[in-house]
């Protein structure tokens, strides 16, 4: 595989947001108003999306393939999508009006979207250009 394909600074990315999720579910533990609400569900998801990013993690190092690459991009985009239903969920949680959760969720449901559909795209026109090359 070239050495743009495997991308390593992408290695850096999801460290960091691991680091980010660890953080925030630990966070979550520690705060005060946990024995007021139950965090168990957004801790849960936040730990799914902890998990999913390091299998991510894990499987960019082992890129020997392409298809490998795109099986890490996949499990990576799984687990951003838990850490924001994570988030969503805390805005429930902590009973935030309806109205701002709904319009946050939405914005960052959209948002995750948008991203995704455009690294989908993307990763299209590029087999496309590498199969008309071959």
């Amino acid at each position: 595989m070239a050495t743009a394909e495997a991308d390593p600074d992408t290695h850096r990315a999801v460290l960091g947001a691991i680091g980010a999720i660890a953080a925030g579910a630990f966070i979550q533990f520690g705060s005060s108003s946990t024995a007021e609400h139950d965090f168990r569900l957004p801790v849960s998801l936040f730990l799914l999306s902890f998990l999913l990013l390091f299998l991510a993690f894990s499987i960019q190092g082992l890129k020997s393939r392409r298809w490998v690459q795109q099986v890490a991009a996949a499990v990576g985009e799984s687990g951003t999508l838990a850490l924001l239903l994570g988030s969503f969920v805390v805005l429930r949680v902590l009973e935030i009006p309806e109205s701002v959760a709904t319009a946050l969720g939405a914005l960052g449901v959209t948002t995750w979207l948008v991203v995704h559909v455009t690294h989908l795209r993307l990763w299209a026109k590029y087999l496309q250009q590498l199969e008309a090359v071959e």
